[in-house]
């Protein structure tokens, strides 16, 4: 007699009790599943800006931290990096927060505005490249699609920064962040206007290199060439040095990191009460099964393929429910929410090892069966 399939017969004695084991269990991997979300999206919210540049190489102030953190420096360190050998294009950017109106309801709420030129073509996107060509027409914007609804429509039409009205002419999509709810783009010269005074200084310059360059050379290169108050980073480097600061210097992603380790803690509860209700439901059939001389170690087997079967069992529609609640929460909060193949079967194997782990609690009653109990 194979364990498998004993442990298979004592789940499926009773399919009620399994319905209800598998919900239970479920829960416990659904909640795993939403921690592991958030705890992603802390990060790739943050670094979707830089994914969707098209950039080779960036240069940003030395002080400057995360994207939306105001640290400006000379314009002329774009014509300074232009100069450089390798260097194709190099593009000022500037991200500031200021207050959008809402005309609904009247109210002031912060939004990431980012000023680009729109005849560079930064984005890797040629559809987003055409459609910030209509920034050209000065007093004109682009909004993000995916920004809070409380904004107010995320569609053309008119709007208000502060006190200065201008037309939102078109949409993209970037998606909210930690600390961005909302993102606008407008051109420079718009912008200006905006605040009423020339963009002297900017955030942030977004480097193409010629064709055939070495990054690693031209980057070398621009760090002898410019002054120190700013750094070169290429792509990767870039996102990791974003990914520092949310990781290293603020709580969000260590919270949702608590959260997924709730998680599993609850699952390896759940699953222990499964386990150990069976193995005392079925005293009587362990019992017949000593008695004909099967040792601890085959109990312990049926033990274990029950522990394997039970996550094997709800990850599949614990996945599927977790994709419909991310696209859900997705929506709701315009977050960055990706259940990848990868983040799916970590979570899957996570739950076959939080069983397990309840499986070895599990697993000390049911070498305690003796024979003799029968009589």
């Amino acid at each position: 007699m194979k364990p498998l399939i004993l442990a298979w017969g004592i789940l499926t004695h009773n399919p009620g009790r399994l319905l209800a084991a598998i919900c239970a269990l479920l829960f416990s991997i659904l909640l795993m599943l939403i921690q592991l979300g958030f705890y992603n999206t802390v990060f790739d919210s943050a670094t979707e800006f830089y994914r969707q540049l098209k950039a080779d190489v960036y240069v940003i102030r030395k002080d400057k931290d995360t994207i939306i953190q105001s640290a400006a420096f000379e314009r002329t360190r774009a014509h300074q990096a232009l100069a450089v050998p390798g260097v194709a294009t190099a593009s000022p950017l500037t991200i500031r927060r200021e207050a959008l109106k809402n005309l609904e309801d009247g109210y002031f709420r912060p939004i990431r505005v980012i000023t680009i030129r729109p005849e560079d073509r930064i984005f890797r996107s040629p559809a987003l490249n055409e459609e910030t060509q209509k920034l050209l027409q000065s007093g004109t914007a682009l909004i993000d699609t995916r920004s809070r609804k409380y904004f107010g429509p995320l569609e053309p039409g008119p709007a208000q920064l502060e006190r200065w009205a201008f037309e939102i002419v078109g949409t993209f999509e970037l998606g909210t962040a930690f600390d961005a709810d909302g993102n606008l783009l407008m051109s420079e010269s718009t912008y200006a206007q905006a605040i009423g005074k020339p963009i002297g200084r900017i955030e942030m310059v977004v480097l193409t290199l010629e064709p055939g360059a070495q990054v690693a050379e031209v980057v070398g290169a621009l760090r002898a060439a410019l002054p120190d108050d700013v750094l070169v980073f290429d792509r990767e480097a870039m996102i990791a040095h974003e990914l520092r600061y949310w990781s290293r210097t603020t709580p969000i992603a260590p919270v949702f990191g608590v959260g997924l380790l709730l998680g599993f803690l609850v699952g390896i509860v759940i699953c222990y009460q499964i386990l150990y209700t069976d193995v005392c439901d079925h005293w009587t059939e362990f019992a017949i099964l000593r008695a004909m001389g099967y040792g601890d170690g085959f109990l312990k087997l049926v033990v274990l393929s029950e522990a394997l079967l039970l996550p094997l069992l709800a990850a599949l529609p614990a996945v599927f429910l977790g994709f419909a609640v991310y696209e859900f929460m997705e929506g709701v909060t315009g977050l960055m929410l990706r259940l990848t193949l990868e983040r799916a079967l970590l979570v899957i194997g996570l739950s076959v090892m939080m069983c397990i782990v309840a499986s070895l609690f599990a697993l000390r009653r049911v070498v305690q069966v003796d024979p003799a109990e029968l009589f």
